[in-house]
């Protein structure tokens, strides 16, 4: 079964982009708003959430929490795009509850490894918690 990932960013470019790479191994569902993204959470929980730190109205910092305080998502793995590459945007990516975070401007290897790091660990937790 293909890994499903839900992608949030409000930038049509930024999210075309991660589309055509994750695409070709994964099922990507795209939203542009928190709001979107929150209810396709709901609806039909993916096994990974990629979202960008800057959502415009809201952050991912944000949305990460709020995904943490919903019993039945909180599990799933997240990682937040960012473009900073200072310790406290680090710290703030981890203090928001996000797994990982992937730094921009993107590159495709190190997508992967994260994108697989991640689906690694939810295979392992989904295996220990039987």
């Amino acid at each position: 079964m293909s890994l499903k990932v839900l992608l949030l960013d409000p930038n049509p470019n930024g999210s075309r982009q991660l589309q055509d790479l994750l695409g070709k191994e994964y099922v990507v569902t795209a939203r542009a708003s928190e709001a979107a993204a929150l209810e396709q959470v709901k609806k039909a929980p993916p096994d990974l959430i990629i979202a960008d730190v800057n959502l415009g109205e809201t952050t991912g910092y944000e949305f990460c929490k709020k995904l943490r305080a919903l019993p039945d998502i909180s599990p799933i793995p997240i990682l937040l795009l960012t473009s900073a590459n200072d310790l406290a945007t680090r710290n703030a990516v981890l203090a928001a509850g996000a797994n990982d975070f992937i730094q921009k401007p993107l590159d495709l290897v190190e997508i992967n490894l994260r994108v697989s790091r991640s689906e690694e660990r939810r295979v392992g937790k989904e295996c220990r918690s039987r």
